[in-house]
């Protein structure tokens, strides 16, 4: 997964060795913001092992006004009406 991504656009690691990757796709696109803008968020969970446990794909949305910009996360309704992608996976 990451030969494909490239590397992490922040990590996280945890005391008991697990970490967490997370990129933000079309990330050019969302380091500059446009107001109502969709961008995707993926987030790799491993275990001490590096062993893929986890996977979450989600989709935020950039607020743009003068002096303010912040992104939030779309409600699985919104998801839905737009018809986004989701992912299915299975650990076993």
């Amino acid at each position: 997964m990451r030969a494909w991504l490239g590397p992490p656009d922040s990590q996280h690691l945890y005391a008991n060795g697990s970490r967490s990757d997370d990129y933000v796709l079309s990330h050019p696109a969302y380091a500059q913001p446009v107001a109502d803008g969709l961008y995707g968020h993926l987030e790799l969970r491993y275990d001490a092992r590096l062993e893929l446990r986890a996977v979450e794909l989600g989709y935020l949305r950039w607020r743009v006004s003068p002096q303010l910009q912040s992104s939030t996360m779309l409600t699985a309704e919104e998801h839905a009406k737009l018809g986004l992608p989701q992912l299915e996976l299975e650990f076993r």
